[in-house]
């Protein structure tokens, strides 16, 4: 079914794509937009290209996130040289920058911030359907007959009405007359004649369509770096299925990107992928659900987990995490996982109440500086990856910074095959990527995909008991794995 609207937006606004969306289909308004119209195997970019041009409408949910994407330029800077109908739905206050204002400079805003953005999505649907209405009127008149189409039955190139009508007037007159049935009575099907019966048949089993096969390639999805540039990740993605074409012998791999976690979950437990690259918490939803089963996982600074501490000076009144009450806490940030999110975990899980105990937290703004300003005493203790002391300038730090706790460890980012993969494929799928890594393979074309560095990083087996001590913690903590996963995003 073709689409009216191709819906261009940051994946860190997909909660008011999700809504717009939602919004206009429910209103009769078809609507496109990635990752969920983006069929598997299909390469990415060519499924953008196509879509824009099948829809006569370009829809740009404008953001302070959407201003700092390359790929919403990208798709903006097309839309606009196939000269679609373009509009821009701006939900913060704010102005375009760079080479996104000079694109949009000439077009008409749909201003959506005040109050909220929610509050103009009806305004935005009556747009967009006026707009629709306009590019399909414009598309008819293109196709207009230029000539009126006369009737075979009337008009001078038909038969002249009088004439039909006597002959009608003599066939009722002799079925009258004569009992000669009418038309419809001819063609009715008499009363008395019983109907045949029909015979069921057994459709057979349809066989099933192996898995590595044109029709259904092994499709393997990942979520690229944002801060990588696409042409890189498209080189990766075209080295790494040229390799597996020629290794495995005729089946065939397709790598999709996505454009966030829950696309690579969702595509997992519907069994439309067939792999994919997990961070720890998506990986627990799908492993729930029975979705992943998780093989191997990259490894950084020779460690397959990142951990979190907090540290202390020496001399200080603090021995554990109940000693925090009423002191100051440096953190890198309120995003950092290892500073932030899993000691403020470690911390619920201890029964600590970080709104009612006190604790001032400040932002330092990195980890190496999280260690300055609690040896200079700005700070009474630190959160920081374990152990970012080791990574200091200051000569006597680990004498006078002492760790007081260490979080659970969390498992970097892993490959998981999906409910589709048989051991037979499985054990394929895991040589090859055993290949792929080595210096024979391409490991660079595989650190592209994974976010790690070559140098530090390469691929160990392990199995899910690896996950325990964080499945463990936020139980302690009192979350849901959905929950965990809503504060890491």
């Amino acid at each position: 079914m073709p689409h009216d609207i191709f819906i261009s937006y940051s994946s860190k606004d997909r909660m008011i794509a999700d809504a717009i969306v939602s919004n206009f289909e429910n209103n009769g308004i078809r609507c496109w937009y990635a990752p969920r119209d983006i069929d598997p195997g299909v390469d990415w970019g060519e499924a953008i290209t196509k879509a824009i041009d099948a829809c006569p409408v370009f829809l740009l949910i404008f953001s302070g996130n959407a201003n700092a994407s390359k790929h919403v330029l990208d798709e903006l800077y097309y839309s606009l040289a196939e000269e679609k109908i373009v509009i821009p739905f701006r939900v913060e206050n704010l102005d375009p920058s760079g080479a996104m204002r000079l694109h949009l400079s000439s077009l008409h805003w749909l201003d959506a911030h005040d109050p909220t953005w929610e509050s103009h999505i009806d305004r935005l649907f009556e747009t967009a359907s006026a707009n629709l209405s306009k590019e399909i009127s414009h598309e008819r008149e293109k196709f207009k007959p230029q000539g009126k189409i006369k009737s075979s039955l009337g008009g001078k190139t038909g038969i002249p009405r009088i004439v039909l009508g006597v002959f009608l007037a003599a066939i009722i007159t002799l079925s009258i007359v004569f009992g000669i049935p009418l038309l419809n009575e001819i063609n009715a099907t008499p009363t008395e004649a019983p109907l045949p019966t029909a015979t069921p048949t057994i459709e057979p089993s349809p066989t099933p369509i192996p898995l590595g096969s044109m029709e259904n390639p092994i499709i393997w999805m990942f979520l690229p770096d944002p801060s990588t540039d696409i042409e890189e990740i498209n080189t990766a993605m075209k080295d790494i299925v040229a390799a597996f074409d020629a290794w495995s012998e005729g089946l065939i791999l397709k790598l999709i990107p996505a454009i966030d976690s829950a696309s690579i979950v969702a595509a997992l437990c519907d069994r439309e992928t067939s792999m994919a690259s997990l961070p720890a918490f998506p990986y627990l939803i799908a492993s729930a659900q029975g979705c992943a089963n998780v093989e191997y996982i990259w490894t950084a600074y020779n460690d397959i987990n990142v951990g979190g501490m907090i540290v202390t000076r020496a001399e200080s009144d603090i021995s554990n995490l109940q000693d925090l009450a009423g002191k100051t806490l440096c953190i890198p940030n309120y995003e950092s996982g290892s500073g932030w999110l899993i000691p403020s975990w470690e911390l619920r899980a201890a029964g600590i109440d970080l709104i009612n105990s006190q604790i001032t937290i400040v932002e330092a703004g990195s980890h190496d500086q999280v260690i300055q300003e609690v040896y200079d005493g700005v700070c009474d203790a630190g959160a920081a990856f374990y152990d970012a002391r080791q990574g200091s300038d200051i000569e006597d730090v680990e004498d006078v910074l002492i760790i007081i706790a260490e979080t659970v460890a969390i498992p970097h980012q892993n490959i998981s095959f999906g409910s589709a993969v048989d051991d037979e494929t499985s054990q394929l799928l895991q040589q090859f990527l055993a290949y792929m890594t080595s210096e024979e393979g391409n490991p660079d074309s595989m650190s592209m995909i994974s976010g790690w560095s070559t140098t530090s990083g390469q691929l160990i087996a392990i199995n899910d008991y690896y996950y325990d001590g964080l499945k463990d913690l936020i139980e302690r903590a009192g979350l849901s794995v959905d929950e965990a996963l809503l504060l890491a995003e």
